[in-house]
């Protein structure tokens, strides 16, 4: 559905959907960033657009395009951390999206486009500090504008 948090179940998993909260100690996961506590900047949107699942079709995104962070508290281990960028109902070719998981750079400066306007990256990483961190926004290094990285997922599972 629209709503920008809850739970929603696809094929037998659970996501969560965790809109633009600001950190929180006792869920362990949020967001910092400059307009977090903005609901006019920090947006959210849902496409109904037919060929995607309930998962890819949610997506948040800074509407002035800057740095964010969203922290995931999870047990220090080694783990395959996918991501979903763009938005089902259309492609962005003029603002690349930005994306780095655990300072892994997996979308950089990457464009989407109506016939392909969501992409998927992935990186396995060696947890060590108890938080998975998920960087998006900033710069676009082939525009020189503000990166509108629109997040649609992130799926971490365990690798042994």
């Amino acid at each position: 559905s629209g709503s920008p948090t809850g739970d929603v179940e696809v094929d037998g998993n659970t996501y969560l959907k965790v809109g633009w909260g600001g950190y929180n100690d006792d869920d362990h996961y949020g967001w910092y960033g400059e307009y977090v506590d903005n609901p006019g900047i920090a947006v959210y949107g849902y496409d109904s657009t037919g060929g995607y699942s309930e998962v890819q079709r949610s997506y948040l995104y800074d509407d002035y395009g800057r740095d964010a962070l969203f922290e995931f508290g999870i047990e220090n281990g080694r783990y395959l951390v996918t991501v979903g960028v763009g938005r089902p109902a259309r492609g962005y070719p003029n603002d690349p999206h930005n994306l780095s998981i655990e300072g892994q750079h997996v979308v950089d400066d990457h464009i989407t486009t109506d016939s392909e306007p969501v992409l998927e990256a992935s990186a396995t990483v060696d947890l060590t500090d108890g938080s998975i961190s998920l960087e998006m926004g900033g710069r676009a290094t082939s525009t020189g504008e503000w990166s509108y990285t629109f997040v649609a997922y992130m799926i971490i599972e365990p690798v042994d």
